[in-house]
């Protein structure tokens, strides 16, 4: 992020994330150790995930899976 901050001159924070199945994962992996980048987050079925964070708990998060994906229970323990 520091790159393309200091190369293209973009902002350095408040990004939305966005990832599918494994892009999910590490999508929230990301988020999750490195949260002052992001404002908001949306993982479609991620189905595992690190350890929450208080960091990471004023981000926007969005998490879809549909109830019979293998996943589904771990996202709603995360969601809890």
């Amino acid at each position: 992020v520091e790159a393309f901050v200091r190369d293209y001159g973009i902002p350095n924070r408040d990004y939305l994330l966005w990832g599918t199945s494994g892009s999910a994962q590490f999508s929230c992996r990301l988020a999750l150790r490195k949260p002052e980048y992001f404002l908001a987050i949306h993982a479609h079925i991620p189905s595992s995930f690190d350890k929450p964070t208080p960091e990471a708990a004023r981000l926007l998060w969005c998490l879809t899976t549909g109830e019979l994906e293998e996943g589904y229970e771990r996202s709603r323990r995360f969601f809890q």
